[in-house]
C-alpha cells in the first residue's frame, strides 16, 4: 500500500448488457416450451449450455455495430438455438425458424425471443403450431403480444384462443385490431367468428363498401361466408362481374350462396358447361337454385343419372324444378315409393316417375305430408279418379294438407274441386283457426276420423301447441 491506497487495479465493471439481460436467463420453468420447440426433452445441461450465450446474443444489432461485434453476436445466437435444439432437423419448427432467419437479416435478440416465448406459454398459446403457420412470430416481442392481448380482451375475446386460431393476430397493432373488430360489429358479425374463421380479421372498409355497392346483403353474406374477407376488394368485384357476364343473377346468387365469390371464374364456367351438356338450361337452373353452383360437376351429373335410372326424365323435371337436385338419393327414392303407394290408393294408372316428371314439385313434399294425403284420400276420397290424367291427379294430391282436413270436417266429398273451393273460401289468415276447430270440435273430429287426425298431426302438430 502507498499512502493508504491499494496498488491492485479494481475489477472491470460488468458489460451493460450482462446485467440488463440477466432476467432473460433460461430457467427450469422454461423446459416445457423449450422441449415443445425442440421436439425432444430439454435437460438442465442444455439450459446451462444455452445460457452461456444469452447475454451477448441479446445485443440489438439494429443499431450500428462493428463487424466483429456483429459476428460475435450472430455466433452467440446460433449457438443458443443449437443448444436448445431448434436448429435440429427433428425440431418441429426448424423449417419455420430457417424461413424467419432468411427473411430477417439480423434475426432477433435472445432476450426478446425468450420473453416472448414465456408470454406465449403463460397465455396458453401453442407456440409450435403458431410458428409453423406464421414464422415471423419468432421476432415478436412480449410487449407487442401483451398489447394484442389487451386489445382482444377489451372486446371480451379470449386472446389465447384467437391467437391459436390465427397467429397473424400478433402481427396487428392494437389500433388495427380495434378498427377491425369495430367493422365486424358494424356488419353485425359475432365477434366469436374470429375463433372459427380467423380470416374474417382481414376485413377492411374497402371490402365492406365493395360488397355493399354490389347490392349484396353484407351481414348475410359475411355470416354465411366470413372467409370472403381473405379476398381483396378488387377480386370480390371482379368475381361478381364474372357472374354477371355469364348471365347469372349475381346479386341473388351471391346473397344465397356467398361461396360463389370464392370460386374461381374457370371453375364456375366448367360447372355451367357441365349442366348445359346434360341438356339443362344452366343459367336458369343456377338462378333458380343458386345452391347448385356449390355442387361439383360430377355430383350434378350423378344426380341426373340417378333420376333417369328411376324413370324420372331429368332434363324435363330439373328444368321445371332445379331444386330436386338438392335432394339426396335416399329422399328421392323414399318419396317416389310413397307417391306410388298414394297412386295405388287412388286406383290411378299413373306411375310415380311419370307424374314427377310432369310435376317435379311432388318431390319437394315431405314423406309425412304425402302419407297423410294418402290416408285422407283412402278414407274419404274417390276410389277411382274421374279424370286419371297427370294434370287432374296433381290437382288432387298437391293441395295444402289443411284443406283435406277442412273439406272432410265440413262433410264434403274429397275431390279436386272441393279442395280448390276450400282454398278459395278459406283465406290463409283464417285457416289456422278453422283447422283448430276441426281438430277440437267433437262432431268434426268424428267426421275426420282417428286415423286421418293422427296422420294430420304427424305432419303438423303446431296447431295444438298454440
Amino acid at each position: 500500500m502507498i499512502g493508504g491506497e491499494s496498488l491492485t487495479e479494481p475489477p472491470l465493471p460488468r458489460l451493460w448488457y450482462e446485467s440488463e439481460f440477466e432476467a432473460a436467463q433460461l430457467e427450469s420453468g422454461d423446459m416445457s416450451w423449450l422441449s415443445a420447440l425442440a421436439g425432444r426433452a430439454i435437460t438442465d445441461d442444455d439450459i446451462v449450455q444455452a445460457n452461456r450465450y444469452v447475454a451477448s446474443g441479446s445485443i440489438n444489432l439494429n443499431y450500428d455495430h462493428d463487424p466483429q461485434t456483429v459476428q460475435g453476436v450472430t455466433k452467440a445466437r446460433d449457438s443458443f438455438f443449437e443448444a436448445i435444439g431448434i436448429l435440429d432437423a427433428t425440431s418441429p419448427v426448424s423449417d419455420s425458424f430457417e424461413q424467419f432467419r432468411q427473411r430477417t437479416r439480423l434475426a432477433v435478440p435472445l432476450s426478446t425471443f425468450i420473453s416472448a416465448q414465456r408470454t406465449y406459454a403463460e397465455l396458453g398459446v401453442d407456440s409450435v403450431t403458431a410458428a409453423q403457420r406464421r414464422p415471423y412470430i419468432f421476432g415478436t416481442s412480449a410487449a407487442k403480444i401483451k398489447q394484442v392481448v389487451v386489445a382482444l380482451e377489451a372486446r371480451g375475446l379470449d386472446a389465447a384462443r384467437a391467437i391459436n386460431a390465427d397467429p397473424a393476430f400478433v402481427g396487428y397493432g392494437s389500433s388495427t385490431i380495434a378498427k377491425k373488430l369495430s367493422l365486424l360489429q358494424e356488419v353485425r358479425l359475432p365477434m366469436k367468428t374470429i375463433y372459427s374463421t380467423p380470416q374474417v380479421m382481414r376485413i377492411s372498409r374497402a371490402k365492406v363498401d365493395a360488397l355493399d355497392t354490389l347490392g349484396l346483403n353484407v351481414e348475410r353474406v359475411l355470416r354465411k361466408q366470413p372467409g370472403l374477407m381473405s379476398l381483396s376488394s378488387k377480386t370480390l368485384v371482379a368475381r361478381f362481374d364474372n357472374l354477371v357476364g355469364l348471365g347469372l343473377d349475381a346479386t341473388k346468387v351471391t346473397n344465397a350462396l356467398p361461396t360463389a365469390l370464392c370460386l374461381d371464374p374457370e371453375g364456375i364456367d366448367r360447372r355451367l358447361n357441365s349442366i348445359n351438356e346434360r341438356g339443362l338450361p344452366a343459367v336458369k337452373v343456377i338462378n333458380t337454385v343458386p345452391a347448385l353452383l356449390g355442387l361439383g360437376s360430377e355430383t350434378i351429373s350423378t344426380k341426373c343419372d340417378y333420376l333417369d335410372s328411376l324413370g324420372v326424365t331429368s332434363t324435363v323435371a330439373v328444368t321445371k324444378m332445379p331444386g330436386i337436385l338438392c335432394l339426396s338419393e335416399t329422399t328421392v327414392r323414399q318419396r317416389l315409393r310413397t307417391i306410388q303407394l298414394l297412386l295405388h290408393t287412388l286406383g290411378s294408372s299413373q306411375g310415380a316417375a311419370e307424374l314427377v316428371t310432369f310435376h317435379p314439385a311432388l318431390l319437394a313434399s315431405s314423406t309425412s305430408k304425402i302419407t297423410a294425403i294418402g290416408r285422407f284420400l283412402a278414407e274419404h276420397g274417390e276410389k277411382s279418379p274421374e279424370d286419371d290424367t297427370p294434370r287432374y291427379i296433381r290437382r288432387l294430391i298437391m293441395q295444402p294438407l289443411a284443406h283435406y282436413l277442412l273439406v272432410v270436417a265440413d262433410g264434403h266429398a274429397l275431390d279436386a274441386r272441393s279442395l280448390e273451393r276450400s282454398r278459395h273460401h278459406t283465406p290463409k289468415e283464417s285457416r289456422r283457426q278453422a283447422v283448430l276447430e276441426a281438430i277440437t270440435d267433437p262432431a268434426q273430429r268424428q267426421l275426420v276420423g282417428k286415423k286421418c287426425l293422427a296422420a294430420y298431426l304427424a305432419y303438423d302438430s303446431s296447431t295444438l301447441e298454440e
